[in-house]
């Protein structure tokens, strides 16, 4: 026989459910061990955009160079050795600078991979002007249009025979003309930043 007004349930233990039911309780998508994965990876993305942005790297114009007489390139104090005549887009010249290196794409074995920039001409050059101050027969890269000219030192590292031997060879050449940071370097982001 049920006693009316008198319930089953101890009076505490109905309001600790009642109370249980009315709270909000997410469930949890997840665990602990992959939340701390989630923040590792996190902490690494952001690290590694620091690093990018941060990182210099350094950023190169490519051109052509010829092997001349060390009278032809009209350099004081450049001895008797050859030099390399080289021929860059005009933009690039406010960006050359003495001491810089300059690499040769040559054949292997033949010569030196890199030399140093001697040299910066003050000003652009037409082809008329750059064969007529240099007196020599320009490759037809340097004919395509105005240039910048740096003078560097040849050196025939492992080549078979004398520098001589080398006159009026044509070589790509690819010249450090200053740095940029490594973030620029995503083809998206490589656009939106000016040179």
């Amino acid at each position: 026989m049920n006693v009316p007004g008198k319930s089953f349930f101890r009076a505490g233990a109905l309001e600790r459910f009642i109370q249980g039911r009315a709270r909000l309780i997410l469930p949890a998508f997840v665990s602990p061990r992959g939340f701390v994965l989630l923040w590792l990876v996190l902490s690494l993305v952001l690290a590694a955009g620091a690093l990018a942005w941060s990182a210099q790297v350094p950023r190169f114009e490519a051109g052509v160079a010829v092997v001349v007489e060390a009278a032809q390139a009209r350099v004081e104090d450049a001895g008797e050795a050859p030099l390399l005549l080289a021929f860059l887009p005009p933009a690039t010249l406010p960006r050359l600078k003495a001491g810089e290196p300059l690499f040769l794409q040559g054949r292997p074995g033949v010569v030196a991979d890199s030399s140093t920039i001697l040299s910066v001409g003050p000003q652009v050059l037409s082809p008329a002007a750059a064969k007529a101050r240099f007196g020599l027969e320009l490759p037809p890269q340097a004919l395509s249009g105005p240039s910048a000219v740096v003078v560097a030192r040849f050196q025939p590292g492992a080549a078979v025979g004398k520098a001589t031997d080398y006159l009026g060879t044509v070589y790509p050449v690819n010249v450090r003309v200053g740095t940029r940071r490594l973030l620029w370097l995503l083809p998206f982001l490589d656009k939106l930043h000016p040179e």
